[in-house]
């Protein structure tokens, strides 16, 4: 029986509507050029404070020892290479819509008597990505296992969080996990995920058998 068949069994399933699935976002070929562009430039994240005073850019801060042996990654937002500035113009015209469909959509899950009448909140106000972080987990780390929301001191501002998946595992593990909703989403080229930053949506990231390789972002507050 697969893990989402299990959960949904188990958990709540109504919850599980109040997360927003999109397939084929963007097409597999942009996602291996994503893919591409992390590999080719990784190295970027451990230049020294001189090479990147250079550049023109500040070093990127250091990981937290807890994420060096869950993932690498390659923060877009803030690269002064062209290419990265290109890729972040891209990705906000492509991502930024489903904000406002996932809050449509969201209201329509609202009983007759209440549905709101405001337009959604990411189209009432200013809102931005201040990450648009590629990420890669490898076999032999342990994925990202702490069952957390994006939320409290430094995350006040993020009101909408996203994954955008570049490869699909299919059935070696790296399925993104929200225990109490009921939800397993499986990593797919192109796939995208927004849900709420806060509780009850906790979640977690599964190992994964082979690279796994996914672009985190949310919606934040100016």
């Amino acid at each position: 029986m697969k893990l989402e068949a299990e959960i949904f069994r188990n958990y709540n399933e109504h919850l599980s509507s109040c997360i927003g699935v999109y397939n084929n976002i963007i097409p597999r070929e942009m996602c291996n050029d994503l893919i591409k562009h992390f590999e080719d430039n990784i190295e970027y994240t451990t230049r020294t404070d001189e090479e990147h005073m250079l550049m023109g850019a500040e070093k990127p801060s250091p990981p937290r020892p807890t994420d060096a042996v869950q993932y690498r990654s390659l923060q877009l937002v803030g690269d002064p290479r062209e290419e990265s500035k290109n890729w972040v113009d891209i990705l906000t015209h492509i991502i930024y819509p489903y904000g406002p469909k996932f809050e449509r959509e969201l209201h329509a899950h609202c009983h007759e008597d209440y549905k709101p009448f405001d337009k959604p909140l990411s189209v009432q106000n200013t809102m931005y990505f201040r990450s648009l972080q590629i990420q890669k987990y490898t076999p032999k780390d342990s994925g990202y296992p702490a069952v957390h929301v994006e939320d409290g001191p430094g995350h006040f501002q993020k009101f909408l969080a996203v994954i955008l998946y570049l490869n699909d595992i299919n059935d070696n593990g790296g399925e993104t996990v929200f225990p109490m909703a009921g939800r397993v989403i499986e990593p797919e080229a192109g796939l995208l995920a927004v849900w709420p930053t806060s509780i009850p949506f906790y979640h977690c990231g599964n190992p994964s058998k082979i690279d796994k390789y996914i672009i985190t972002a949310w919606f934040e507050f100016m």
